[in-house]
């Protein structure tokens, strides 16, 4: 491996985050902020990315020249506005729309216990969805600079808590996500080959994810192509599969299959803390949405557009994924939609037979393969990122000698997501991804008021509504303190492992110590395993 070399088509820029929670759709935007010497300029690299920004210099730096940028009204890059309002729309429904739809909708529905309710947490949820990209959006025009939480922490509150959103994203969330997506894409594969009514063995499931994780490595290790037309080929699938899904559920209620929405809030959870899960995983399938002010910068007219973009494409995601829920309600009962785990199988059985249990699993175990494959891609480029700024092991930012592609990155990210794989299924890593990213998602739309107050005249090309970040930093506190009475295990995991970033960031970014040549046994590690000979 070639310490110090960059990333093809990465240098001189930083590493943006695209795409949803659950991985789909996730590609790598690059915007040019991040200086020649490999440090973090402004925002400093990524969602994840320049974990400290700065190259391990003071954040207070940092935060002078966000400061300094957001007065000036700059942006960082020269790029061509070239997106119109049609341009925006498919992005941000490409964006959102993933495989939460095929694995949510039974957890949802396990936590509300009645059909009408399961159809409102969809709707709330698509709608805290399109508040947070309007709160978004004002602070991605205000601070025009790549890096998305991480820019607008550290001009809010300064170094800390955008080093903990790095923190988290290396070891929590991108981690959590591929191991998330992995679970869904395996245990569709198994469907393909048993349709019968019995859930797979955990071991099968957690074996194949494993190996998807691995399969994508090794794809990505040999050369980035391989990864962009993985992302390429499955992307379509999905699409594909929620129309067929919701023109097959409609047709059945024109044919009087009303059953499952007869008597549709009949037996409603009265418990405060299964709303909170369940909004949780309805929140899943929607995640991306804090990610659509990243294409302001080459937006023709962002004033006009970019709201108008948001106001269409979140209720194009909303109706699609409740037209899907319905056609789940019409085709199966709710015992069966409770307790799948593939309910795409189950319903394609139920709808079309044999084949029908083979050509669904089929499109979302493919969809979701692909969208294992943006997760790792993207995840990767964030942890070469955090170890080119000197804030992880510099072995990590290691490029292979002869195929340049970040090969340490992924193995560590393969291994992380891997060891999450293991000891929890989808609902228990969706819990513990939700309860990580949501307390990041309250602290970054509290900054937008924080701002407003402290800086009034920092300049907002685009200002949203007061009650949009009000209503959204309610919900969020709401989902941060629910989940602890029903899933303390995975909250307070989440929570301790953010926490565990202090110490690290007190003594490496605060004090300017630099971890590069860390002579534990990660650094160890990385220096006499010559994981390159693998490719």
């Amino acid at each position: 491996a070639t310490s110090g070399r960059k990333l093809p088509g990465l240098a001189g820029q930083g590493a943006v985050r695209e795409g949803n929670g659950d991985g789909d759709d996730d590609a790598l935007l690059v915007r040019g902020d991040v200086d020649d010497d490999g440090g973090g300029g402004g925002g400093g690299g990524a969602a994840g990315g320049a974990v400290g920004g700065g190259g391990g210099g003071d954040g207070d730096d940092d935060e002078e020249r966000l400061l300094e940028v957001a007065e000036r009204g700059e942006g960082g890059s020269q790029i061509k506005k070239t997106v119109t309002l049609i341009n925006g729309v498919t992005l941000i429904v490409g964006i959102m729309i993933g495989s939460g739809i095929f694995a949510s909708p039974g957890v949802v529905l396990s936590h509300v216990q009645s059909p009408g309710m399961s159809l409102l947490v969809w709707v709330g949820a698509g709608a805290l969805a399109m508040t947070g990209a309007f709160c978004y959006a004002e602070l991605g025009c205000a601070i025009p600079r790549s890096g998305g939480e991480f820019a607008y922490l550290t001009v809010a509150y300064g170094s800390l808590p955008a080093f903990l959103y790095s923190w988290m994203n290396v070891f929590v969330t991108r981690p959590a996500s591929l191991a998330i997506i992995a679970i869904v894409c395996a245990q569709y594969a198994y469907r393909i080959f048993d349709h019968g009514d019995e859930e797979p063995p955990a071991w099968a499931v957690k074996g194949l994810a494993v190996a998807c994780i691995w399969v994508i490595a090794l794809l990505n290790a040999l050369d980035t192509r391989y990864g962009t037309r993985v992302q390429d080929w499955f992307t379509w699938l999905k699409l594909v599969a929620i129309a067929l899904i919701s023109g097959t559920g409609l047709y059945f209620l024109m044919r009087g299959h009303t059953e499952g929405l007869q008597n549709a809030f009949a037996n409603t959870s009265t418990s405060f803390s299964d709303y909170g899960l369940a909004l949780f995983s309805g929140l899943w399938a929607y995640e991306g949405w804090n990610n659509l002010n990243y294409v302001t910068g080459e937006m023709k007219d962002p004033l006009r557009d970019l709201p108008r973009a948001i106001l269409i494409a979140t209720p194009l995601v909303i109706v699609c994924y409740c037209l899907a829920n319905i056609a789940y309600f019409a085709v199966l009962d709710q015992a069966t939609i409770r307790t799948s785990q593939a309910i795409g199988m189950n319903f394609g059985r139920a709808a079309f037979g044999t084949a029908g249990a083979v050509i669904i699993p089929l499109f979302v175990a493919g969809s979701a393969f692909g969208a294992v494959n943006g997760s790792a891609f993207s995840g990767s480029r964030l942890v070469h990122t955090a170890a080119r700024d000197g804030h992880l092991p510099r072995r990590l930012g290691d490029l292979h000698r002869t195929r340049s592609t970040p090969i340490n990155a992924i193995v560590f990210q393969s291994v992380l997501g891997s060891l999450m794989t293991l000891p929890g299924d989808f609902e228990d890593l969706v819990n513990y991804f939700s309860s990580a990213a949501w307390v990041f998602y309250f602290f970054t739309v509290l900054g937008l008021l924080v701002l407003r107050w402290r800086r009034p005249d920092m300049p907002r090309p685009f200002r949203t509504w007061l009650l949009a970040p009000v209503v959204f930093i309610l919900v969020a506190l709401f989902l941060i303190i629910s989940p602890i009475i029903k899933a303390p295990l995975q909250s307070f995991a989440a929570l301790s492992l953010i926490v565990s970033g202090v110490p690290v960031w007190w003594w490496f970014v605060h004090k300017g110590r630099s971890l590069s040549d860390c002579p534990g046994c990660l650094g160890g590690f990385f220096r006499v395993l010559p994981v390159e000979r693998w490719c």
